[in-house]
């Protein structure tokens, strides 16, 4: 193996635990896309409506908080968890899924306009909160096979594992999922004007 290849292979062994979710990402990416194109439009229009078409920006925010910290609070619950490790990357697949769904709609409805839709209501909000949740994703990887390594070999690993540090990180990334969703909340209800659901 040449120098070349062995700086790719060490880079990818050294950032294998945020290539994962991201690949699992666009795997959901496309998986929606493709149940959508097969599915009727219709079945989802009242789920479209629920989610970019409501009077107050308390609603929509509360909207929002639920999904993001829905997501978010499934990784770090499968992160405390001896047998989260292989079941947390659902979470990266199920984020590219919604996101692809709603991407499709706006194109199928509203085609060329649907992409503008898009890229003012959609692609902002996923760039910002799946690199959230990929960090999340890849946090709670480690600490759940640390946490299960310590289990099956009965050791005391508490040093390797320093669980207050791993808090202090969700706490942050909570934060941030919170932010994140108030800013998208603020964005839809300020341009739903240009778009009839």
């Amino acid at each position: 193996m040449n120098t070349e290849n062995r700086k790719i292979y060490s880079c990818v062994v050294e950032y294998k635990p945020l290539i994962y979710p991201v690949l699992l990402y666009a795997l959901g990416l496309l998986i929606g896309t493709v149940i959508f194109k097969v599915s009727e439009i219709n079945q989802f229009e009242s789920i479209f409506k629920t989610l970019f078409d409501s009077e107050d920006l308390l609603t929509l925010f509360l909207n929002r908080l639920s999904i993001y910290c829905g997501l978010y609070l499934f990784s770090v619950l499968f992160g405390m968890c001896i047998i989260g490790f292989p079941v947390i990357y659902i979470i990266p697949v199920i984020t590219g899924f919604v996101i692809a769904f709603k991407t499709a709609y706006f194109y199928s409805n509203y085609s060329v306009k649907g992409i503008g839709y898009s890229l003012l209501l959609i692609i902002p909000e996923a760039a910002v909160y799946i690199t959230l949740l990929i960090f999340t994703v890849s946090k709670s990887f480690d600490l759940s096979k640390k946490l299960l390594k310590e289990t099956v070999n009965k050791t005391d690993m508490t040093q390797d594992i320093n669980l207050k540090s791993y808090l202090k990180y969700y706490v942050l990334l909570f934060i941030l999922a919170v932010l994140i969703a108030f800013i998208n909340s603020l964005i839809i209800f300020l341009f739903q004007g240009l778009i009839s659901l």
